[in-house]
């Protein structure tokens, strides 16, 4: 009699592991937040971005309004000279370059960028790959070009397809990244403004809204 009890008992804890086990392993198969993982995982062909810019065009942000603020102003000096002579001190920074690894030495006023900003920039983006070029700031790999500009390069993932301009700004980053990232209240300020985007956005992406 004590022996078949002992087994009825063993026999339920054993049934009730099972169901809960059983209840967690079909919990767990779900994915945590699916819209997450498919706006992280989702790579963009040119048609994606035409759809995304087709959208853009459409987008009428909502009136706001208007808010006075204080102005303010700022004198700006020049930098601290020499203690010695009083003359401007020239104040040199060093460019190294991602492809060679070589260093170019630039005055301060000389070099526009801030590298390290903007490859975390394009490193931000999400759904395609934007890599900056920064060759023509490296005396290295471009000794003949005197007026160096910033390029980017624009691979849409799972194919060889790309698309490269040369004249880049860190304000292009941030528009590219403001659209990928869908935050159209930033682009459409006003009609004006946001066809200028659009434009700009066809050329930095290598796509037209018509096509």
């Amino acid at each position: 009699m004590h022996y078949l009890l002992i087994a009825l008992i063993l026999a339920g804890i054993a049934i009730t592991a099972l169901y809960g086990m059983g209840r967690r392993t079909k919990r767990e198969s779900q994915p945590r937040d699916s819209l997450i993982c498919l706006y992280k995982g989702a790579a963009y062909s040119r048609a994606d971005v035409v759809k995304k810019l087709r959208v853009l065009a459409r987008y009428q942000r909502p009136q706001e309004r208007p808010v006075v603020t204080a102005t303010c102003y700022m004198v700006i000096r020049d930098g601290p000279g020499d203690s010695v002579t009083g003359k401007p001190v020239i104040r040199t920074v060093n460019y190294v370059c991602t492809t060679c690894g070589g260093k170019t030495v630039y005055r301060e006023q000389d070099l526009p960028y801030d590298f390290d900003l903007i490859r975390g920039q394009a490193n931000s983006i999400p759904n395609i790959k934007v890599t900056p070029l920064e060759q023509e700031f490296c005396r290295h790999c471009s000794p003949r070009v005197k007026h160096p500009y910033l390029g980017l390069k624009i691979n849409y993932p799972g194919t060889s397809d790309s698309s490269v301009i040369r004249g880049a700004t860190g304000d292009d980053l941030r528009l590219i990244a403001n659209f990928m990232k869908g935050d159209y209240s930033v682009l459409a300020g006003d009609e004006r403004q946001k066809q200028d985007n659009i434009a700009r956005l066809e050329k930095l992406l290598g796509v037209r809204i018509d096509q």
